[in-house]
């Protein structure tokens, strides 16, 4: 067997001379005084070069070959091996002289060193392959230092490093340990991805134990890699004019409440190219904070960010240019979703989807926008709540585009965000794997996704009047009246998971009894409501088990079932994030009648944040689900047994 690969031998020519010169240079120019060699370079790619890589190995295997030869028994072994113990009277004068000579680089090659011959002994080979050796198959663990397929110097710090324990490799599904009802329950579905750098097993807007946590973690890369940072030394994020603003609070609002890795692809980069756009933004999450602390109208703070936008806008539609960016039409739209959140009257947002409509229309059409879709389809789910919260029909050219939107095409295991408003596949997938939804939520939807199904399609909007038709749906409305409420089940839950469940079918079922009436009974959702209830309590009549009489529901009683749900500081119901989505809808439509303002903003404000998380990865089920809606209620105004003439 061959020695290892020597060092870079100097030309035939200059050999002899390099040999003759030895002796002659200082200990600071010989290059095996040291342990190091120091490779320079002017570009990191140079570092890969053959040459300068064979330089480098060359040095690392004339250390382990130096220190084979420094172990003496090693050394008189392999010496009796080759039959060199027979030799003169002065050959151990001789060996003694050249062990105590120093070892030059040059004598690791074969034709000058007689110590280090073309080929070595068997034995002495495998010794030194056994105790360099790396496996290919090995991986390091993280953080380690990578080893070289040639093996480790014996005296270099690697040597010394202990070893580590390997990870055991964590199979797809882990078997339970225990038998608690917490890991008995299906595993976790991830609906939306969380922000990059935040920890993968919590939900996207981070577990309520997470909240100092989780959405720090994202603030330590430092801008402009990471637009939520609080560290901006240099500035490289939009900065408002009124010093009153304080940017890190609102950007941790913005982070906690809307931050996803669907807003991070293609929103994000651009939201940040404009002071408008960014600024917006954080009127967003200061409103929402705001309807989140009960405040019934909005603080300072979020006044100060309003007016800023407002003002920067004013100066971006002087100019063409500057009016159809996709910035000042993305401003606009969040400054609509800012007004849905501080629950705005219907004449304030009918201003604001006149405005963005007129942008839309000058840019050349709602196909001309950019953000990769996501601009176009953000700006019609906002119209389409507005149109809902305010019980009117939407503006046309957002009705076409949303009537251009097709279902895609699901297998049964992708995680969607399904409600009685989405369902694309024959049943449930996602809600039955889900260890937040029980069986008598699960089936209480389906009951719901039934009548909404009659009730948005065409055939049924033609024939209204048909008897067996009108049978079967107020079939549906019995079951959902004949439903007990969560106080009056009666096993006591036996942990908090099944506590949440429990607020999570109330919620459900207290939604279902507003969207059913409406339907059923063609009535506006904001005349059904009696608008006052239990106060910081479920109601009287629902604690002692009573049903609602007919049909009617606080809104209050809808609002803490929410609350005590797992909502709305932690998470937005996880993978039934689609399901909150539909409840606060129907809640929020049934509060425009201005009874319960307080109310009124923090299901809007739920709402709009459910919007926002879902847009972004799961844009068609959105709008899906808004012109599914749409297409069932009944306008304000309308009487009762009259049907409007919606969009095709």
């Amino acid at each position: 067997m061959r020695t290892a690969p020597s060092a870079p031998q100097a030309p035939a020519a200059a050999v002899h001379a390099t040999s003759s010169t030895t002796s002659s240079r200082s200990p600071t120019n010989d290059d095996t005084s040291g342990s190091f060699r120091f490779v320079t370079a002017t570009r990191p790619e140079e570092f890969r070069d053959p040459e300068l890589m064979r330089t480098v190995r060359s040095h690392v295997m004339f250390g382990v070959v130096e220190g084979r030869q420094r172990v003496p028994k090693k050394a008189s072994v392999a010496s009796s091996a080759r039959g060199e113990s027979s030799i003169g009277a002065g050959a151990p004068t001789a060996a003694s002289a050249v062990a105590k000579r120093p070892l030059r680089r040059t004598d690791s090659m074969a034709t000058t060193n007689p110590d280090n011959p073309p080929f070595m002994h068997r034995e002495e080979a495998l010794d030194i392959f056994q105790r360099y050796r790396v496996p290919r198959s090995s991986t390091s663990l993280p953080g380690s230092t990578p080893h070289s397929e040639q093996g480790t110097d014996a005296d270099s710090p690697e040597s010394y490093r202990p070893s580590q324990p390997k990870r055991a490799k964590r199979s797809v599904i882990d078997t339970p340990t225990t038998t608690s009802a917490y890991e008995q329950l299906p595993l976790e579905q991830q609906l939306v991805q969380p922000p990059q750098g935040g920890m993968s097993r919590l939900n996207a807007l981070y577990d309520s134990a997470y909240q100092v946590i989780g959405p720090f973690k994202a603030f330590s890369t430092p801008a402009p890699f990471n637009p939520f940072s609080t560290h901006d030394p240099f500035l490289a994020l939009p900065q408002p004019i009124s010093t009153e603003i304080n940017m890190p609070l609102v950007k941790y609002y913005c982070h906690l409440y809307f931050g996803t890795r669907g807003m991070a692809r293609a929103w994000l980069p651009q939201m940040i190219q404009s002071r408008e756009s960014f600024l917006s933004t954080l009127a967003i999450a200061t409103s929402h904070q705001d309807a989140m602390d009960g405040k019934l109208t909005p603080t300072h703070l979020t006044l100060t960010v309003q007016t800023e936008v407002f003002h920067l806008l004013n100066d971006a539609f002087k100019e063409r240019w500057t009016r159809i960016k996709d910035t000042t039409i993305m401003s606009v739209v969040q400054l609509l979703c800012s007004e849905l959140v501080n629950a705005s009257g219907p004449h304030r947002l009918v201003a604001h989807e006149r405005g963005l409509r007129q942008l839309i229309v000058e840019r050349g059409g709602i196909d001309r926008l950019g953000v990769q879709g996501e601009l176009a389809a953000v700006a019609t789910a906002m119209v389409y709540s507005s149109a809902v919260f305010r019980e009117g029909a939407p503006d046309q050219l957002f009705q076409d585009y949303a009537n251009a939107i097709r279902t895609p095409v699901y297998s049964d295991r992708q995680v969607i965000p399904e409600s009685p408003l989405f369902c694309p596949r024959a049943k449930f997938y996602t809600l039955e794997r889900s260890r937040r939804c029980d069986t008598r939520t699960l089936q209480l939807l389906q009951r719901l996704k039934e009548l909404a199904d009659v009730a948005s399609e065409p055939l049924y909007q033609n024939n209204s009047s048909s008897w067996d038709l009108d049978q079967y749906k107020r079939g549906i409305l019995a079951y959902v009246r004949g439903l007990p409420s969560a106080a009056s089940l009666p096993d006591a839950p036996a942990n908090d998971i099944e506590r949440k469940q429990r607020w999570r079918y109330e919620a459900c079922r207290l939604a279902g009894l507003l969207y059913a009436d409406s339907l059923v009974n063609r009535m506006p959702l904001s005349a059904l409501p009696t608008g006052a209830g239990g106060g910081s309590s479920i109601s009287a009549a629902n604690k002692a088990g009573k049903r609602e009489e007919g049909g009617r529901v606080s809104l209050d009683d809808l609002v803490e079932a929410i609350k005590k749900s797992d909502c709305p500081h932690s998470e937005c119901w996880g993978d039934m994030t689609g399901v909150l989505y539909w409840a606060t809808l129907v809640g929020g439509a049934a509060a425009a009648s201005g009874d319960s303002p307080r109310n009124r903003r923090w299901l809007t404000a739920l709402n709009v944040r459910c919007a926002i998380v879902l847009a972004f990865e799961h844009r068609s089920a959105v709008v899906v689900s808004l012109r599914k809606m749409s297409r069932g209620m009944v306008r304000s105004g309308e009487s009762e047994g009259v049907l409007v003439r919606r969009e095709s």
